[in-house]
Order: structure tokens, then C-alpha cells, then sequence
């Protein structure tokens, strides 16, 4: 969500039309699967866009293994997409 001139330039150069997301569950401050899940599916729509997050913020990458960043997303995941 971050739009600066620079980025919609770049898109833009790039033959890119600018997105943003319809759903943001939060996932990043890991709430929990079932959050997650409720979250989406209580706005998810017929062309919604649901931003979910593969990575770890930087004061994260210490603390836990890889996986385990992510894994309640992932989790959610194969809850939400059978």
C-alpha cells in the first residue's frame, strides 16, 4: 500500500496497472487461524483482493524459524482454499 510517484512511474514503465487490496485479514500480527480465516471470508467477494504476507518484519527474523513466520497464514490457507 505503499504509492509513491516513483512506484506508479516504475508500474507504469513496466506495463503494470496499479492494484490494491479489497481484504486485509491482518495476518501479519499473526491474530491467530481461525481470525484470519473469519476475516476474510466475512469480506471476501466475487473479484476481492486478499493481501496476505509471506515475509517477517525485520525485529521478527531472530526470533523464529522461517516456516514458522508465516505459519498461521499458511494454515489458514488451506482452510480457506481446499
Amino acid at each position: 500500500g505503499m504509492w509513491t510517484e516513483a512506484v506508479l512511474t516504475t508500474s507504469a514503465s513496466a506495463g503494470l496497472a496499479p492494484l490494491h487490496w479489497s481484504v486485509d485479514p491482518r495476518d501479519w500480527s499473526r491474530p491467530g487461524v481461525d481470525a484470519i480465516v473469519s476475516a476474510v471470508l466475512a469480506s471476501v467477494r466475487p473479484g476481492a483482493i486478499v493481501l496476505l504476507h509471506d515475509g517477517c518484519p525485520p525485529d521478527e527474523l531472530g526470533r523464529c524459524t522461517h516456516a514458522g513466520r508465516r505459519e498461521q497464514t499458511l494454515m489458514a490457507l488451506s482452510l480457506m482454499i481446499p
